[in-house]
């Protein structure tokens, strides 16, 4: 019995001489494998050198993800520069035909009234419709020459020239001339 006791602690002496005396010079290449070492026991430290292989393909892209949430109003930006200016449009459609006015008078009637004005001096007065042709339509001055042809070189100056009311028209002149002119007040009249 105790033969066998001490043969027990020789054996087992020996053993963990054994451990201490082994290198990894001494562990010939590729002769511990990965069923000689116990699972998660060693750590990136145990390791000479990075421990990752190449970079692998790239994956399938993932499914879209949800729509995230609105974000704020960002601030007005500047004013833009104008544009350029647009092409004509088309023409538009012709406007719907407007009232016919009336009828101008065909019945008119001419009113002279002769008259003289002195050189320098005034003249004021007025034309009536007689009572067949009762509506003055209008009226005026024109100055004669010596023989009776209208005149355009005579400076008459021509301040009134009006219908005072629904029959009469008012003329009122001054003379620049240097003699007197010769003329005539006219009035044209129509019907009521």
């Amino acid at each position: 019995m105790i033969v066998a006791a001490l043969a027990l602690f020789v054996a087992l002496s020996g053993t963990a001489t054994a451990a201490k005396l082994v290198t990894g010079n001494q562990i010939a290449r590729n002769a511990i494998t990965g069923k000689h070492v116990r699972d998660h026991s060693l750590t990136p430290a145990d390791f000479n050198g990075p421990l990752g292989g190449p970079v692998g393909p790239q994956g399938p892209a993932g499914p879209k993800g949800a729509t995230g949430a609105k974000g704020d109003q960002g601030p007005k930006g500047d004013t833009g520069p104008q544009g350029p200016e647009g092409k004509q449009g088309p023409e538009g459609k012709q406007g719907i035909q407007g009232v016919p006015g009336r009828p101008g008078p065909t019945d008119t009637l001419r009113v002279v009234q002769p008259i003289d004005i002195p050189n320098t001096q005034n003249w004021s007065g007025s034309v009536t419709c007689p009572n067949d042709h009762p509506r003055v339509l209008g009226g005026g001055f024109n100055a004669r020459n010596r023989d009776g042809n209208i005149d355009g070189r005579s400076k008459v100056t021509l301040s009134v020239s009006y219908p005072s009311d629904t029959h009469t028209w008012q003329i009122a002149l001054h003379n620049d001339f240097w003699e007197t002119v010769h003329g005539e007040v006219v009035a044209i009249c129509g019907p009521a």
